[in-house]
């Protein structure tokens, strides 16, 4: 492997003196190949200037996506409170502020360097090189923060088959509905009507696009057959948008009861060739046939070859959800569950090979999936799944219990919005009981959800549902996790809390779970290869030698000076003997052991690779240097670390006003205090209010009951501006992204996004707890303070106390 490293190390480090020109002349001169890149780029990024008639044409169909109040949201004015402004300077502030706000921008700030990237291993021409740009660090900001904004409407703007760079979607989508696409296409052998896909290409999408078009479609506020239509709207498009179809890469797939002769026909009208499937399709096979592994084995290569020295299982994924609107959803449902639920579908007749890997994993999906409560319209009190626990979502069944066929819409109070308390005591028992009555309720119609129970916000996450099919597998095997002790998580989160280089600790891990390239480990996977220790040559290598009984190893263990070195054991298993010096040494000791075997290891791989004798001083002084240049690197203050300055209450804007929220848990009382406190531009309090909910006990909860309870009091002042202000940054961020997400306090969050459309002149925003003060002590008395009785001295210390600076 080290070998296979080195050769891929220095395939990248080789130049490339030719290129291709169009003609197939090559060019060597260094002259001749500026002038054919030039030439390539040039033409790329020329306009073909696009008459108003073709881009009517195109726009026509180009529907209004931005609503008006998207549209006063992107427009608001930007401030100068963004994250870090105190580093980077009030130039820097200020030159972004006045592009942003007035669009003033040097015109020099715009320039970019313009890199190229291979896009294959050996490029002949321009066209295998990809363009990006490098830019000035003031446009990144500026640009950032428009893209922080429009993010946020995303959804709502880009059309639901477009899956790819849209939070909550997946370029994957699309690549399951090609699946199904080609897998229909490849058993329709009867019927009349054939049917066909068509793969196009686009020829540098990314580069080449008319700024005419782009900015009218900004502005915009506004079968057979169809081959020769489709030929003529993608030349209307080529000509209207300056991008161009690459017919030499683009294709056209045909069902099986399509005439041989019709299908070259079609083909040869559209310009590009006939093939039996697709064979890519966004970097993955289009078509799956008998021989998975064949298919993927590309794929699987790949990934290899990005990995070194890594696994060929991939243990964890990015976050990834197929929502119920989704294109790929609608497609499956309808081929597969049309008339159900997808948890009562069946594998089918004929499905493709994709239907079949999700059938699969609908157990499991099944098992982690439960209702969050929104009207309680759609949940069955005892057979759905739907209490936040994690050993059964569903209610514990009393004897004698009533409500058999009742849903949960029947405990609820729709008058109060609240849980009816009496009826749900009497029907279930205590635990349970306690759970539904802290269930967070809304006060607007918020309908039922299924959620992924292992997840925060909800969502299904390939990571949460590996761990989950672990534990199951665990259960039914009745297997421990030798890192789930007491013992041995303390350990762990000691090693991983190291103060040492990551590899080491990588390299650690893979001791304690035997994944370190050993002889006897290469051998049972089929490498032939001498299984006697590389150092002493008389022993069979295992790790336990390597490490601890070689001579070798003995002598650098030695000369280490680690105490009680004598008595080391392997105790069995690596990692207890990680744990027996974890035990037995203190932290600077533990550091230079676990580096004495990482050099270890490393001198035995010099060894075998390059064939250089090791020298045990070298390996005990190259640990010692290892652990202290780590630590010297990381002890070292940063100039541009932040002040350590703690911000007081500033107050709002003149003529505005500003509300702070806060809110506190009491575990002994089994609840949270909620606080509100409202005040003008002189800090005179104008209202405040603090409340006790009771079996309330998330943070989050309560933060969220907290915020609507200050959104309350905002609309008590119609016609003023209203700024407000809490410290907890998870629901500031949901609030102002408007992300009724799938999270436990999700209902609450509903709530407040719907009194903020009401009111447009409340805007939200972030504070820390030093500028939050009155309203942390407010809701740190919420047990004993009942509503706004509140003793006036005592407040108005606080209040006082809020606006001096903090030290």
């Amino acid at each position: 492997m080290i070998g296979e490293a080195r050769e891929r190390s220095s395939n990248k480090n080789q130049k490339n003196k030719t290129i291709v020109r169009k003609n197939q002349k090559i060019s060597k001169m260094e002259e001749g190949i500026r002038e054919v890149i030039l030439d390539y780029f040039s033409n790329i990024f020329s306009s073909v200037e696009p008459s108003d008639r073709d881009l009517e044409w195109v726009l026509r169909t180009v529907q209004p996506r931005v609503t008006e109040e998207m549209n006063q949201r992107l427009i608001q004015p930007y401030s100068h409170d963004e994250k870090y402004w105190h580093i980077v300077g009030a130039d820097v502030v200020r030159c972004v502020l006045d592009f942003l706000n007035y669009r003033n921008f040097h015109p020099r700030l715009n320039h970019t360097f313009i890199v190229l990237i291979p896009k294959c291993t050996t490029p002949e021409s321009v066209a295998q090189f990809r363009p990006i740009s490098l830019c000035n660090i003031v446009y990144k900001l500026a640009s950032k923060a428009i893209a922080n904004r429009v993010k946020h409407f995303l959804d709502s703007i880009i059309s639901p088959s477009q899956s790819a760079f849209v939070p909550n979607r997946l370029i994957t989508d699309n690549v399951l509905v090609a699946f199904e696409i080609h897998h229909f296409l490849k058993h329709k052998k009867w019927g009349k009507v054939g049917l066909a896909s068509l793969k196009l290409d686009m020829s540098k999408a990314y580069d080449r696009i008319e700024w005419k078009f782009l900015e009218r479609v900004l502005d915009s506020e506004a079968t057979k057959e169809a081959f020769r239509c489709i030929k003529e709207i993608l030349s209307k498009y080529e000509k209207a948008s300056g991008q161009f179809i690459n017919l030499q890469k683009s294709s056209v797939n045909f069902s099986g009861n399509t005439d041989p002769t019709l299908q070259l026909e079609l083909a040869q009208s559209l310009g590009v060739a006939v093939t039996s499937n697709h064979a890519k399709y966004l970097g993955l096979p289009a078509c799956i046939g008998r021989s998975k592994k064949e298919i993927f084995q590309d794929l699987r290569d790949r990934i290899c070859k990005k990995i070194f020295g890594g696994a060929a299982q991939m243990k964890r994924k990015s976050t990834g959800y197929l929502g119920p609107n989704s294109v790929k959803a609608s497609k499956v449902e309808g081929r597969y569950f049309a008339r159900g639920s997808i948890f009562e579908a069946r594998l089918g007749f004929n499905p493709s090979s994709t239907w079949r890997s999700i059938w699969r994993t609908i157990p499991l999906v099944k098992a982690g999936c439960r209702w969050r409560v929104g009207d309680g319209s759609n949940i069955q009190i005892w057979r759905d799944q739907w209490l936040p626990r994690s050993y059964s979502f569903r209610p514990i069944q009393m004897q004698n219990c009533s409500l058999w066929n009742a849903k949960v819409e029947t405990l609820i109070d729709n008058d109060l919005h609240c849980w009816k308390e009496d009826l749900i005591d009497r029907t279930f028992v205590p635990d349970d009981a306690s759970l539904i009555k802290a269930l967070p309720l809304a006060r607007h119609g918020v309908q039922d959800v299924l959620v992924w129970h292992y997840a925060k916000n909800g969502l299904f996450s390939v990571r949460s549902a590996y761990y989950v099919q672990r534990n199951f597998q665990k259960r039914s095997n009745n297997v421990s996790d030798p890192s789930s002790s007491s013992e041995s998580r303390t350990t762990w989160n000691f090693l991983w809390n190291c103060k040492v280089p990551n590899k080491i600790k990588i390299f650690i891990w893979r001791l304690c779970n035997n994944a370190l390239p050993i002889a006897p480990n290469l051998i049972r996977r089929g490498v032939e290869m001498d299984p006697s220790c590389p150092f002493c040559q008389s022993h069979t290598e295992d790790l336990e030698h390597i490490f601890l009984n070689c001579t070798f190893a003995r002598q650098v263990w030695a000369l280490s000076e680690i105490p009680c070195c004598s008595v080391f054991n392997w105790l069995g298993l690596a990692q207890n003997w990680i744990r027996f010096l974890y035990d037995n040494l203190d932290e600077g000791q533990f550091r230079l052991g676990i580096a004495l075997m990482w050099k270890l290891w490393y001198e035995r791989n010099k060894l075998v690779m390059e064939n250089q004798s090791p020298n045990s001083l070298n390996v005990v002084v190259g640990a010692k240097s290892t652990t202290i240049a780590y630590q010297e690197a990381n002890s070292e203050q940063s100039s541009l670390s932040r002040p350590n300055v703690n911000p007081c209450w500033m107050p709002p804007a003149l003529g505005s006003l500003k509300v702070n929220f806060d809110a506190a848990i009491f575990k002994t009382q089994v609840g949270a205090g909620l606080s509100a406190v409202i005040r003008n531009e002189q800090g005179q309090c104008l209202r405040w209010e603090t409340k006790f909910v009771k079996h309330v006990t998330d943070p989050l909860h309560a933060e969220a009951l907290a915020a609507r309870m200050a959104i309350d009091m905002a609309s008590d002042f119609p016609g003023r501006t209203i700024e407000v202000e809490g410290d907890c940054l998870v629901i500031i961020s949901d609030i102002n992204k408007r992300d009724c997400n799938h999270s436990y306090f999700g209902p609450i969050i509903k709530d407040i996004c719907i009194l903020l459309d009401h009111y447009t002149n409340v805007t939200v925003k972030f504070s820390r707890r030093s500028a939050n003060k009155v309203a942390h002590a407010l809701a740190r008395r919420a047990v004993e303070v009942n509503g706004s009785n509140f003793a006036p001295d005592t407040l108005n210390i606080i209040l006082q106390r809020d606006m001096e600076p903090n030290e």
